[in-house]
């Protein structure tokens, strides 16, 4: 009865609101009246056409409201129930792209290699920069202007050039190991950008314009704490794109290091100028840090989007005051 008010009172229109009910008022007095009053008397009983035409008039009136606003209803109901079905499979199929994109961008795989190789990388630069710290204080080189150099205890060690170029080949070698599964895991800048900004458009379009039919429908939507959460982190910038920037000044430094190995001699690992600068680099922009908060940042978007998912009532076409 309330949703037949509602239709009655917003889906008609004027006329109709007020010709169908004076129409069935009439049908039904006169329907009375010649039932009761004039259908006992003399003037009416031998007049048939009189009174067939009488019952056609009644007849019409009655029917005739009924034939409107009955038919009105249903139509309208029938619409409703496409248009409340188009939006559920919309919604859906809009839903499932999305959860498909930030699943795939964020398998444990990435995660994975991001938890234990980024840690790695921090370790073996360290090992790195002590080893030659090691190597200038053999060469004379006054303690303090390099990195690391507290860990250093001199001795009266014999510089052995060739031994010294096997541990650096094999520090180097390591390292681009370590780098090497961190860009397998997230591969480039380019896919990662591409990667978040189809995230972000499949999110805009379930929240400009998913969102707002649903809402003037008057169905449910993604629960607030969990849209907050997805809207909040899909703004932000990719959290891979800190661990590749992490990154560059450990392959700048491979890259050094393979130079000046490769010389004739090593007097290039005995500039402290230039190892100060990438000590002091390497020392504010770490791989494991933004490796571990790029695990945990991927780890809740998957978790809210499943979270999501699993509550199917918010994507179903009930009605919130059904």
């Amino acid at each position: 009865m309330k949703k037949f008010c509602a239709f009655y009172r917003g889906k008609l229109s004027l006329a109709t609101q007020l010709v169908a009910p004076i129409a069935l008022a009439l049908g039904v007095a006169g329907g009375v009246v010649g039932s009761w009053v004039i259908g006992p008397t003399d003037w009416w009983d031998p007049d048939s056409f009189r009174i067939n035409v009488a019952s056609a008039i009644v007849g019409a009136l009655i029917g005739i409201p009924f034939a409107l606003v009955g038919l009105a209803f249903v139509t309208a109901n029938r619409e409703e129930r496409v248009r409340l079905d188009d939006i559920t499979k919309l919604t859906n199929r809009a839903w499932e792209r999305f959860k498909s994109s930030v699943i795939a961008a964020t398998p444990p795989a990435i995660t994975s290699h991001l938890t234990t190789d980024g840690a790695d990388v921090d370790e073996i630069v360290k090992k790195t920069l002590i080893r030659l710290s090691h190597y200038r204080a053999l060469a004379g080189v006054p303690p303090g202007t390099g990195p690391y150099d507290e860990n250093i205890i001199t001795t009266p060690e014999k510089i052995d050039e060739q031994e010294i170029r096997r541990e650096f080949d094999e520090l180097i070698s390591e390292l681009e190991g370590a780098v090497f599964k961190i860009r397998g895991a997230v591969d480039d800048t380019t896919f990662v950008s591409r990667t978040w900004t189809e995230l972000r458009m499949r999110w805009d379009y379930l929240y400009g314009e998913i969102r707002t039919r649903r809402i003037t429908e008057g169905l449910g939507w993604i629960p607030g704490e969990l849209e907050l959460d997805l809207e909040t982190r899909l703004k932000s910038s990719p959290p891979l794109h800190a661990v590749l920037a992490a990154l560059g000044p450990v392959e700048t430094l491979i890259a050094d290091l393979k130079t000046y190995t490769a010389q004739p001699t090593l007097d290039y690992l005995l500039n402290p100028i230039y190892f100060l600068t990438t000590a002091d680099t390497l020392n504010t922009i770490k791989v494991g840090p933004p490796s571990m908060l790029a695990v945990t940042e991927l780890g809740k978007l998957r978790g809210t989007v499943l979270e999501a998912d699993r509550d199917e009532s918010w994507r179903s076409r009930a009605k919130l005051d059904d």
